[in-house]
């Protein structure tokens, strides 16, 4: 009315749920976690604007923010407002192999942890890698056996039941693990016969309908698991966790939970576990394999099937002689972390990614000879030898 004129950004602020304040710190919170390897998808954002507005209008929370009035275009608005952040698309499966055999990404992945470590003076006994691995709770181990001179394939007896168990393992670089983490199959509630051999108070047991680490149990892990058992070498000083970006633990919920508690996230490359991973590396192998060897004891000496309440007691022998000091420091010098030392990560990754000069494969490249798909095609590949 006085001849004035306002950007329609300035002349609707009163219309907007976030205040200006609370719109930088979800800018914040995305250029953190960008920081630490996993930028967030379009709805981890629109969850961290429905916590905000959640907590000044009780009982509107939804994820997706439907029931709290976020329109269909407010991320679009938002991304308008700070030029400093942009949406991009994340690349294909494909291509993220690729990205996990270029030694220019892991080298930089590297480089990022270094920085981390040097500037907040963290040290091994604040390190930590987080996992999941999945038992079949009756199958045994490959094993050997002494059998009848030409008898093919022998057979073991066991109990044969694949229902899954998720176990959540956490080791420290200095050379020592937290308790497990257990997640049974289950739709409603606990059963008093899971605790029948559960001698170690410990170990904490949940429970899902498929046996599978989700959302909520990444925050109760984190919460009332890791929290509780990996305390700050030094009390203020930060700890800093490798995992990957299983959306267990790569959500809004789990990730604030971490910042507020001075914990840093940082996340592997896609496809890299195997090089990068301590527990992928040099752990659940030897879990895996004692665990399997466990069952089969138990098989021969009970005879009796292998059940949820036992489930601990098989894993406990298997943890204590293939989770132990040296192995868990060997899985982090395997990967180069402590010490640190990427070259050898690096050379390895040279060397299966580097093309084969065996005279055979430059034999068969040279003739243009391909893998035959039946008869009629290896009588062609012969001949064209012959020649």
């Amino acid at each position: 009315m006085s001849g004035q004129r306002v950007s329609r950004q300035k002349a609707h602020v009163d219309h907007q749920l976030l205040t200006e304040a609370e719109e930088r710190a979800v800018v914040r919170w995305i250029k953190r976690l960008d920081d630490w390897g996993f930028p967030p998808q379009l709805h981890m954002v629109k969850g961290m604007a429905t916590m905000l507005v959640g907590k000044k209008k009780e009982g509107l929370i939804g994820m997706e923010g439907g029931r709290i009035g976020l329109g269909k275009n407010c991320l679009s608005r938002f991304l308008d407002r700070y030029k400093d952040i942009a949406s991009r698309y994340s690349s294909n499966l494909e291509q993220q192999r690729a990205y996990a055999n270029d030694p220019k990404v892991i080298n930089d992945d590297f480089r990022k942890y270094n920085r981390i470590c040097i500037q907040h003076s963290i040290g091994p006994e604040d390190i930590y890698n987080l996992d999941e691995k999945g038992f079949m709770m009756g199958m045994s181990a490959k094993t050997k056996v002494v059998t009848k001179l030409g008898r093919r394939n022998p057979r073991v007896t066991h109990d044969g039941k694949r229902e899954l168990i998720t176990d959540l393992e956490t080791i420290r670089a200095s050379g020592t693990c937290l308790p497990p983490f257990l997640i049974f199959k289950a739709k409603a509630e606990h059963s008093m016969g899971w605790y029948e051999s559960l001698d170690d108070p410990d170990v904490l047991l949940a429970y899902s309908p498929k046996g599978w680490t989700d959302e909520t149990l990444g925050f109760q892990f984190i919460t009332r698991h890791f929290n509780r058992f990996a305390q700050p070498s030094v009390p203020g000083r930060k700890r800093l966790i490798f995992l990957d970006g299983h959306s267990s633990h790569i959500n809004w919920n789990f990730c604030m939970f971490c910042l507020e508690n001075e914990i840093i996230l940082l996340c592997l490359p896609a496809h890299s576990t195997h090089l990068l991973q301590p527990l992928d590396v040099a752990v659940f192998g030897p879990l895996q394999h004692f665990y399997g060897l466990a069952v089969d004891d138990f098989s021969r000496q009970q005879g009796g099937g292998i059940h949820k309440g036992v489930f601990w007691s098989l894993l406990r022998k298997a943890r204590e002689k293939a989770i132990t000091s040296d192995n868990i420091k060997s899985a982090f010098r395997s990967t180069g972390l402590i010490p640190y030392y990427p070259q050898i990560v690096l050379d390895r990754l040279q060397f299966s990614t580097a093309p084969s000069h065996t005279p055979l494969r430059r034999f068969s490249q040279t003739l243009g000879l391909q893998t035959p798909a039946k008869s009629t095609d290896f009588r062609r590949e012969t001949n064209t030898v012959l020649q």
